[in-house]
């Protein structure tokens, strides 16, 4: 079962604050005109799927982990790292920022709305380090969503209006010089977090990103987000080649961990972040039913209600529009480069089965476990992708981890960037390649029915865009 993994706001050093302004939420029963309405941040928060073993954070989070729970990150992340107390947010700024400090206390009109809002991570990951002579680089990620909470429904169930997926990967790393394995893992937990915190040195800010996410908001056209990507399965060959995969040669063991958990976690976010980017909609996260444990735990201690059911408000459907992805295969190959003594021409032959339809589920007597999902009908859409990456490589700066999944990212994003667009059908079935110096890229739909293809691509692209 997936659970919903946070640092509580005891462990922020809020304290009470949090609670206070949750209860406050819950005790309103009207929100004020349009022109005054506000919205209330929640905080920073982690998601994840740990199935049985959900206690310990750090597991699954071992380099930002620790930095939250600092006293004085806390603080940051809850009253410095959503911006200007009071600004106002959305498409044609309908909502006014707010949350509890010392400046604003329960009893102020700006707490009494409907809406709130959090961000919620939902991994930290670390593809490779390369160590070329004296200079090192780090190649890291970290996956997020911004929620869109209504919170009078939390009376009778839970309710996300619009949920916007945020990823940044980075290549960084620290000053010319020679470290050693713990120095650098020490330095990559320094980097996750100036990422997050976004510290003016940085080129990418973390907060830059959420602000942005908080223009696209329209406040005017909240709906539930009914689309999610449920699920990715596996061939023996991608079986295979995952389990087969080596660290580069100058990197050590523990900096390139490559399992299905990892790369299924991948792939569902990166469709997701693909769908929710190209199609500008709001969408579920990959990470089922666990979005909001925090917000409904809290409001429930805030109430001194049980949180028994906790599990079973966080968003058990309904989904309507169910989207799946089988890994075929994936290939990798190296060849000697002729007239070369060290460099190799790189490939990497990908293969997706992306399915979506409408499924009816079926939950245990407690309504929080799904023991079933049926197909309604014939699938929506049931099409091959194939994407290939070839490159050439001296192994000094290369990863295979880090290959397979940009392969990926490369064939959703231009699938879905097309089908947003409205580009020629036909020309996604003869493929697109992109030629680069030392790189060239190949995305293609492989059908031998085009007819068949055009029908369930058009249907899969009206349904998504009923969620706009």
């Amino acid at each position: 079962m997936t659970n919903f993994i946070h640092i509580s706001r005891r462990e922020f050093a809020l304290g009470a604050l949090n609670l206070s302004a949750l209860g406050a939420l819950s005790s309103v029963p009207f929100p004020l005109s349009a022109a005054e309405q506000s919205i209330i941040w929640t905080g920073v928060s982690f998601i994840q799927d740990c199935s049985n073993d959900c206690g310990d954070i750090e597991k699954f989070f071992p380099r930002l982990a620790p930095q939250f729970k600092k006293p004085e990150n806390g603080m940051f992340l809850y009253n410095e790292f959503p911006g200007e107390w009071g600004s106002m947010i959305g498409k044609a700024q309908q909502r006014k920022l707010v949350w509890l400090n010392d400046d604003h206390a329960q009893s102020s009109d700006v707490f009494k709305t409907e809406l709130a809002i959090m961000l919620g991570i939902t991994s930290e990951r670390h593809y490779a380090t390369f160590k070329d002579n004296d200079v090192t680089y780090m190649v890291y990620e970290v996956q997020s969503y911004i929620f869109v909470i209504d919170v009078d429904a939390l009376q009778n169930s839970l309710k996300i209006v619009n949920c916007v997926p945020i990823r940044l990967m980075k290549i960084d790393g620290p000053p010319k010089g020679k470290y050693s394995n713990e120095e650098l893992d020490q330095i990559l937990r320094t980097k996750m977090w100036e990422t997050i915190r976004g510290d003016v040195d940085q080129k990418i800010q973390f907060p830059k990103l959420v602000e942005k996410a908080f223009s696209k908001i329209n406040f005017s056209n909240l709906k539930s987000p009914n689309i999610r990507v449920t699920g990715v399965t596996y061939s023996s060959l991608t079986k295979k080649t995952l389990k087969n995969i080596k660290p580069n040669p100058s990197t050590d063991q523990k900096f390139s961990p490559v399992d299905l958990d990892n790369f299924g976690y991948l792939l569902g976010n990166t469709a997701t972040t693909a769908i929710s980017e190209k199609f500008n909609i709001g969408i579920q996260p990959y990470t089922p039913n666990a979005a909001l444990g925090l917000l409904i735990e809290d409001v429930s201690l805030a109430r001194g209600e049980d949180t028994s059911n906790e599990q079973k408000l966080l968003m058990n459907g309904p989904i309507d529009l169910d989207i799946r992805i089988h890994s075929k295969g994936i290939i990798v190959k190296e060849e000697k480069k002729d007239g070369y003594q060290s460099v190799v021409n790189k490939k990497i032959i990908i293969a997706l089965e992306l399915n979506a339809g409408k499924y009816e589920r079926t939950y245990d007597s407690s309504g929080q476990i799904e023991q079933n999902a049926v197909l309604i009908g014939e699938p929506i859409f049931k099409q091959n992708l194939v994407g290939l990456t070839m490159k050439l490589t001296t192994k000094k700066f290369d990863s295979d981890w880090y290959d397979i999944i940009d392969t990926h990212q490369r064939l959703l994003d231009w699938f879905f960037t097309a089908l947003s667009q409205n580009k020629d059908l036909s020309q996604l079935t003869k493929g697109q390649r992109s030629r680069h110096k030392r790189k060239e890229f190949l995305q293609r739909v492989s059908t031998k029915d085009f007819a068949k293809f055009k029908k369930e691509a058009d249907a899969l692209k009206s349904y998504i865009l009923e969620q706009q």
